[in-house]
């Protein structure tokens, strides 16, 4: 398993080690957390432009919840407390590194997750942990995660007998009680060929009112998770008792998370996407031109002005019951541009073009038919986000 080819993989790498600290400083009973600051110092310095600055709150693991980065808006470093990326790399292989338990990683991989954005520039975090010199010093941590055998399941297709679907929502909300009512397989596939039609319509306005700026003018949708009435599902994260779902959310929305069993349909044809080319694939062979709805937003976290093709999800469906993101592919293809080999969409947009994943998450599994619909069976689980990274079980399950 490689485990610095992308963004989110080098930041979760990163945030391991960072994890490593915070436990060997709170076990030693010191206060210290020198690589964290010195990260924090480096990162300042790096951000591409002011806005996309931020101030990383850290806050403590423990078994039902992970550590977590909270980001804010910053202001502008102190030239004198410039702290060099080698400075990082040197204190990087000076940190002790523990084994990997669940714990730690999913620590990890909730600070690398949750740091996911694909409407502003990279934060520093990112950028500092894609300098060559801080690449080498993450290599010894990255081929500890990679061998432990608690990420074994990174790489493994979705787990049929155990999957939950999660719901995030406000405390001050009552919980869903039902999905939807039950969809037939021609009716699922009228509703994805619809979105598809207002995709192309929407893709024509954007590309009626573009300008030469790709800043300038309106944006559309970032995110290239399929559409309703397709839902996603995950596993129960090994180790744990929440499903990867609750903590590993890309830009999730309330403060309590309702978890509800899933029973897949039988036996599913998925798609398993476990690197970049898998996700390529899906976007030749099903190709969607989303050039200018994308154009302005995905500028941002890329810096490339181009064509941009995502997978139709509607043609997708056709063939597949279902597409399953492993970690390792979330983590190797999230968050970076990658180049497909689509034909253009007649002479409205110009070659070459690349794809993104944006908006999935780690295990996720999105179904594009359903055994049953309606009510929920067997309750929810839910839990709290009390603040300062605390996801714990809600008193009223």
């Amino acid at each position: 398993m490689t485990l610095l080819e992308g963004p989110r993989s080098r930041r979760m790498v990163l945030e391991y080690i960072l994890a490593c600290e915070e436990r060997h400083v709170r076990d030693n009973g010191e206060t210290a957390q020198a690589l964290w600051g010195m990260v924090r110092q480096a990162a300042d310095h790096l951000v591409p432009v002011p806005e996309a600055r931020t101030y990383a709150f850290w806050s403590s693991a423990t078994p039902d919840s992970p550590s977590r980065i909270y980001e804010a808006p910053a202001s502008p470093p102190d030239p004198d407390s410039r702290i060099t990326p080698e400075r990082v790399a040197e204190q990087i292989r000076r940190t002790t590194l523990l084994p990997p338990d669940p714990a730690l990683l999913l620590a990890a991989l909730t600070a690398s997750v949750e740091s996911a954005a694909y409407w502003r520039h990279p934060v520093g975090q990112d950028v500092l942990a894609n300098v060559s010199s801080v690449r080498e010093a993450l290599k010894k941590a990255a081929r500890l995660i990679a061998e432990s055998s608690d990420t074994r399941w990174w790489s493994t297709p979705a787990d049929l007998a155990d999957q939950w679907f999660v719901y995030w929502g406000n405390s001050s909300e009552p919980a869903p009680s039902t999905r939807r009512r039950g969809l037939s397989d021609c009716d699922f596939l009228e509703k994805l060929t619809s979105w598809r039609i207002d995709q192309k319509r929407m893709e024509e306005k954007y590309r009626r009112s573009a300008t030469e700026s790709p800043l300038s003018g309106s944006g559309g949708a970032w995110w290239t998770t399929p559409p309703a009435p397709a839902i996603p599902s995950t596993r129960i994260f090994p180790g744990t008792d929440m499903p990867a779902g609750v903590p590993l959310q890309e830009d999730r929305f309330g403060d309590m998370a309702h978890a509800f069993s899933y029973t897949p349909p039988p036996n599913p044809r998925i798609y398993e996407i476990n690197e970049p080319a898998d996700w390529v694939r899906l976007c030749d062979e099903f190709p969607l031109d989303q050039t200018y709805t994308l154009r302005r937003e995905w500028f941002r976290v890329t810096g490339r002005d181009g064509r941009w093709i995502v997978p139709d999800w509607s043609a997708v469906a056709e063939k597949w019951e279902a597409v399953h993101l492993t970690v390792a592919g979330y983590l190797r293809t999230a968050t970076r541009a990658v180049p497909v080999g689509a034909p253009p969409d007649g002479n409205l947009s110009p070659a070459p073009a690349e794809t993104m994943m944006a908006g999935w998450s780690p295990d996720e599994t999105w179904w594009f038919r359903e055994r049953e619909a309606g009510p929920f069976t067997g309750g929810a689980r839910r839990w709290t986000d009390h603040g300062a990274g605390e996801l714990a079980p809600d008193v009223g399950e």
